[in-house]
């Protein structure tokens, strides 16, 4: 089974955790070596790490940490071509569930004694903030986009995206979804469904659904939509 277990004198076992790797992220079974040798393979990726991260309520996120090949800089370029080729590579070879809501990039991991990679330390760093985006940041000036980007900061834990950029694609899940939905309705005192948000999640196209919402002047009601 993979589990590593002490027998003790009265019969019983005592459960020590797993002989390998394996995580369990939203229900899912996950072992990171396996999205880890996808990472390594790559011509951008110098070396890898895949860790777990708990965002509180459940929501487990994976997270990949990468740094660039000998002899290069994990600068905003290197950082936005690989994450790029990174997802396109693991949306092609893995199912949903293996791969990582979060990619982070540094120079170097730390290491253990032994010259691996130390995943204890590496799930105690905080992420870099170099992420860069071709949109337009949004604004704090009270608008209603300043206030959405506000509540995604909150609850994506970066402050790194435009208003074009995608809630999924910044590390979101669907228990952050409907988080964030809930504090926006909230914020604004609207009764917005969910539906709203088929066509796009992103900072702009929320705060268009809202401009449209309260200049209705009552509140939208809520259906019994299920976010998958």
């Amino acid at each position: 089974t993979g589990d590593r277990v002490v027998r003790q004198p009265g019969g019983d076992h005592c459960f020590l955790g797993r002989a390998d790797r394996q995580l369990k992220v939203r229900g899912y079974r996950v072992d990171p070596v396996e999205v880890e040798r996808h990472l390594q393979a790559l011509e951008l990726v110098g070396a890898a790490a895949v860790t777990a991260r708990d965002y509180g309520d459940g929501d487990v996120r994976l997270v990949a940490h990468l740094v660039p090949p000998p002899g290069r800089l994990a600068d905003p370029d290197w950082r936005e071509e690989a994450i790029g080729q990174a997802r396109q590579r693991l949306a092609e070879a893995l199912p949903a569930s293996l791969c990582p809501s979060v990619y982070e990039t540094r120079q170097t991991l730390p290491l253990t004694a032994n010259g691996k990679a130390d995943l204890a330390a590496l799930a105690a760093l905080t992420s870099t903030s170099d992420q860069t985006s071709d949109n337009p940041e949004p604004d704090d000036n009270g608008s209603p986009a300043g206030q959405i980007a506000a509540i995604w900061r909150s609850v994506l834990d970066t402050d790194d995206f435009g208003t074009d950029d995608d809630f999924f694609d910044l590390g979101g899940t669907s228990l952050t979804l409907i988080r964030m939905f809930e504090q926006v309705n909230d914020n604004f005192g609207l009764r917005m469904d969910v539906q709203v948000l088929l066509d796009g999640v992103t900072v702009s196209a929320l705060s268009s659904a809202v401009e449209a919402a309260s200049s209705q002047g009552t509140p939208s009601p809520i259906s019994e939509m299920a976010v998958e």
